[in-house]
């Protein structure tokens, strides 16, 4: 189950971070987001690309390593979790039920979930072999 969880939010970390890092505007626009400015611009490359690339490589460690494997299946479940978290808030505050939000919202919470299965099952301890 570890694997999977990694593998999983490995490949859609390392999506999100190249297209951060790459058409942060693009990227964002699918969501409804215009970014005027080039700081707007800059501070969107710096959360949507440089730190999901960021947790994409501790994910793909956390495969290859199994030093760091319990630390990529709790971020990995803390960051999907949380971005579940706040995308459900915003549902519940703001009435944002579009098809982008609602889809992200699934992905996320399967994401996050996998991996706190991973946690919960022991998948995570140094025993486990990728």
């Amino acid at each position: 189950m570890s694997q999977v969880a990694l593998i999983l939010n490995g490949l859609i970390m390392t999506m999100i971070g190249i297209r951060g890092l790459v058409a942060p505007g693009a990227f964002l626009g699918d969501y409804g987001v215009e970014l005027t400015s080039v700081t707007a611009i800059a501070e969107a490359r710096s959360i949507h690309g440089g730190a999901f690339a960021a947790l994409a490589i501790l994910m793909w460690l956390g495969l290859l390593r199994s030093s760091f494997r319990i630390t990529a299946l709790r971020a990995a479940a803390f960051v999907m979790l949380g971005l579940a978290f706040g995308r459900l808030v915003g549902v519940a505050v703001d009435g944002a039920t579009d098809s982008a939000t609602l889809v992200a919202t699934i992905g996320e919470t399967v994401l996050g979930g996998l991996a706190l299965i991973a946690l919960v099952r022991g998948d995570g301890t140094s025993s486990t072999r990728a």
